[in-house]
């Protein structure tokens, strides 16, 4: 539980550093407007004064007052070249900015997903251990077996007693399915299961990839009900969960 917590506190910084990121992408494009708008202006005053130094030099009318407006225009030019020259090299410098934060994003959101995705497997792991000392703990039927035997046969004859205990084992492996799903929270599916024949885990454990998606099939599951199905019969495959015993040891 506390690997859990750590792990959704990572989630919430990355997220949180997520949010960083696009509030500083949203300021770089809004800067990088302001500083368009800009270039735009300076362009427009540097055509204006081309316009005027063109007709500066047109007119003439006197010569040395032609050259020194000539010269001042000129220089006029020369300053504000240089200053486009300058904001074009930090809007380049800008796009830059927002590349990296654009990945720096792109970053924090697949590691985002995948402290969820480590999350989600831990979970899982956790049901499966959980359905492990569920599976563990003895069934009251068994202690309560002899009782009800020895009661039946009283009323009706031992030679109903094997039927008796044949229902019993039964329902215990059909318990194991219940508890089982349980675990997984899939016990909504526990009436579907045994109508489809699937009243015992050693079923389960046996069951082709095939029939297994035959059995989401016929019970309707969501996508998300279906993995978390496809994984835990893959952990009851893996490291085996306690065997149910034969019928005979499991209710003496």
């Amino acid at each position: 539980q506390a690997e859990v917590a750590k792990l959704r506190d990572e989630v919430a910084a990355a997220a949180a550093d997520k949010r960083t990121a696009e509030e500083s992408l949203s300021a770089a494009e809004s800067e990088k407007s302001k500083l368009s708008q800009q270039l735009a202006l300076v362009e427009q005053q540097r055509q204006q004064l081309e316009v005027s130094l063109a007709a500066s030099r047109e007119r003439e009318v006197d010569r040395s007052i032609t050259q020194d407006a000539v010269k001042q225009l000129s220089q006029s030019h020369a300053a504000i070249s240089e200053e486009r020259t300058q904001l074009l090299q930090q809007l380049s410098e800008m796009d830059e900015s927002l590349g990296e934060m654009q990945h720096a994003a792109a970053e924090a959101e697949r590691e985002r997903a995948r402290l969820e995705q480590q999350v989600d497997s831990m979970k899982t792991g956790e049901l499966a251990e959980v359905y492990a000392r569920v599976a563990a703990v003895p069934s009251p039927i068994r202690s309560s077996h002899s009782q009800l035997v020895d009661a039946h046969e009283a009323s009706q004859g031992a030679g109903s007693a094997p039927m008796l205990s044949v229902a019993i084992g039964h329902d215990r492996r059909a318990e194991r399915v219940r508890h089982w799903l349980g675990a997984q929270q899939l016990d909504t599916y526990f009436q579907a299961f045994l109508e489809h024949g699937y009243d015992c885990l050693s079923i389960l454990r046996e069951a082709e990839p095939d029939e297994v998606g035959s059995l989401i099939d016929c019970c309707g599951m969501p996508c998300e009900h279906a993995q978390t199905l496809r994984q835990g019969i893959a952990l009851l495959q893996g490291p085996r969960a306690p065997e149910e015993q034969p019928l005979e040891v499991a209710l003496a």
